[in-house]
């Protein structure tokens, strides 16, 4: 019955004590007659549902607080054409979450469903694919580098060029006796003595040895052969990745509403029993059906493995 609806109230008055006499006082005779009325209003006025069971019709304009069958709560339900009620996390949140399961079944995930996304059909979760191969960073300043929220950036790997190699010497003695030559070819070229002998022998780490005066001089210069590809290849990229796993971002789809499933009373595989009154909860088995004759309108029970249920 809808809550707002004025509502007729019946009263019945009581019956007065055999030998009860006047008092002799109009107010004591008022309340001795008033503490004998009764009052009944019409109709079930419980204030919300309770339990696992769909309600009724007639119960639709009050709140249902459902529970499972082990009588644990899962939420508040109000009738909008169905039970419904608010998903936690509301629709297209800023909120995510990491999800190691299988794409595909977030589609079921927490009440989700593989149907077309509306107000009340369709997965509440869905992949966040902003976030394919990308690791978060928090908001924040490092050196010459701020990131701001939904900031993108960062290589997955580095070529070094010569700016990014520090300053360095080689530094390789050389030793040579009281004469130098004019020219030291590099490895593999004939030898050219006019100038006398040279006591280091020739060596792969040798690109040229040059002098400009014969005699004793500072002026010598060795150059270390080149690393890497000896064709002048392009070099190796440096990978910058630091150990990880894979993991999915997920978000919030725009599905608002949670349905809640329609509990209707299972089909019986047991005994049809028939009493008066309410079932006895030691009487019958799960499976079994109770009808109560004295009730015209409903009046019917199913047992489960928790007892009976109208």
């Amino acid at each position: 019955m809808p809550i707002s609806n004025n509502i007729q109230i019946t009263l019945t008055p009581g019956v007065l004590p055999q030998g009860y006499c006047y008092p002799g006082d109009p107010q004591q005779f008022n309340s001795d007659i008033v503490s004998i009325i009764s009052a009944v209003i019409p109709g079930n006025f419980s204030t919300f549902n309770f339990g696992p069971n769909t309600p009724p019709v007639d119960q639709q304009d009050v709140p249902w607080l459902r529970t499972d069958n082990a009588g644990v709560i899962e939420g508040w339900y109000t009738f909008q054409g169905s039970w419904v009620r608010p998903y936690p996390v509301p629709p297209s949140s800023p909120e995510r979450r990491m999800w190691v399961g299988a794409a595909d079944d977030l589609l079921t995930y927490d009440g989700g469903s593989s149907d077309p996304i509306t107000d009340r059909t369709g997965p509440f979760w869905e992949v966040d694919h902003s976030m394919d191969f990308k690791f978060p960073l928090g908001p924040g300043t490092s050196g010459s580098l701020t990131v701001n929220v939904n900031d993108t950036g960062g290589n997955t790997d580095v070529t070094l060029g010569a700016a990014n190699v520090p300053n360095h010497r080689h530094v390789m003695p050389l030793f040579f006796s009281t004469h130098v030559f004019a020219s030291v070819h590099a490895p593999g070229f004939p030898w050219d003595d006019s100038g006398g002998t040279v006591a280091l022998p020739p060596s792969p780490l040798a690109r040229s040895i040059q002098a400009t005066d014969l005699g004793w001089s500072d002026s010598f210069k060795l150059y270390t052969d080149y690393s890497g590809d000896p064709g002048g290849g392009p070099p190796t990229p440096v990978s910058l990745l630091p150990p990880y796993k894979g993991t999915f971002f997920i978000k919030r789809t725009a599905r608002v509403l949670v349905v809640a499933p329609t509990s209707n009373p299972p089909t019986s595989t047991g005994n049809v029993l028939v009493g008066d009154g309410p079932p006895s909860p030691t009487l019958g088995i799960p499976g079994d059906i109770y009808v109560d004759r004295t009730i015209t309108t409903g009046g019917l029970y199913w047992k489960e493995n928790d007892g009976w249920h109208p």
